[in-house]
């Protein structure tokens, strides 16, 4: 004689469906259960593991936007944006600006003067130029 045919309690439904919402898997959710194995577990509670996490997800994206919107909780309203609204944290500050380039000064030679010439008696001409 083979083992009578699990019937589901809605006690046992609510408890696959929080299990399933947290995100355990079908073999820890059978094993918790007490099923021989999780065939038996997707047989019966096939809607109940389909739609879980979805509701769970939606019922926390629920209340972080609640609290976001009318509670104006910056924590909640980051979360929101990074999630739902492609928000990334940036780990390093990155500049786009460049270093600027090495300065260099040049010397130009200055031209050698004979040291006979006395520099400061000009020509007439060179007077008149100035």
């Amino acid at each position: 004689m083979g083992r009578p045919k699990h019937k589901p309690t809605e006690e046992q439904r609510t408890k696959v469906q929080h299990l399933a919402a947290c995100g355990i898997s079908h073999d820890k959710i059978a094993l918790i259960m007490g099923f021989r194995s999780s065939k038996t577990l997707r047989t019966h509670y096939r809607k109940v593991l389909d739609i879980a996490a979805t509701e769970a997800n939606a019922n926390v994206a629920a209340a972080l936007y609640s609290n976001a919107v009318n509670l104006k909780d910056t924590r909640a309203q980051e979360i929101w944006l990074k999630c739902r609204g492609g928000w990334k944290d940036r780990n390093q500050f990155s500049s786009h600006a460049q270093a600027p380039p090495p300065f260099i000064v040049g010397v130009e030679p200055e031209e050698e003067t004979d040291p006979n010439i006395n520099t400061d008696s000009k020509t007439e001409s060179e007077k008149e130029m100035v």
